[in-house]
């Protein structure tokens, strides 16, 4: 199977807007927050068509992205989360941006980034500062 990637770096952390349809000629727009605090933008337009923008996160100004499409999802890895997703440390659906969105943790809807850590069983780590615990 292949799957096509790219990673692209401009200024700033962004890469480059493509030409194509946008939110003004039917086009819809939605932004998605990763965990690392990086923010997509996709415009898809009337024809289904997905135009992406990255944004880095403070503090990230230097970061590259890997995308990539397959079956249909298009998943935005940041550079430096890419060697912990592909040695299985994170799991690769909180990059995968089509599924996020879908399931509603698109900017729109939501205003916090759900996390879900999982662990060894029987093991109970601390949790970070400010997060409550059950």
């Amino acid at each position: 199977m292949v799957v096509a990637a790219t990673a692209a770096m401009a200024p700033g952390g962004a890469t480059p807007a493509l030409a194509g349809p946008t939110a003004a000629t039917g086009g819809r727009d939605e932004v998605l927050t990763l965990v690392t605090g990086d923010r997509v933008h996709v415009v898809t337009g009337a024809d289904g068509r997905r135009l992406v923008r990255t944004e880095a996160g403070a503090g990230r100004k230097d970061i590259a992205f890997l995308r990539t499409a397959r079956a249909g999802e298009l998943s935005v890895v940041p550079a430096d989360a890419a060697p912990l997703v592909m040695a299985g440390r994170v799991d690769p659906a909180l990059f995968n941006v089509t599924r996020l969105l879908k399931d509603g943790y698109g900017d729109a809807a939501r205003k916090d980034i759900p996390l879900i850590v999982g662990g060894t069983p029987g093991a109970r780590a601390a949790a970070p500062a400010g997060v409550g615990g059950a």
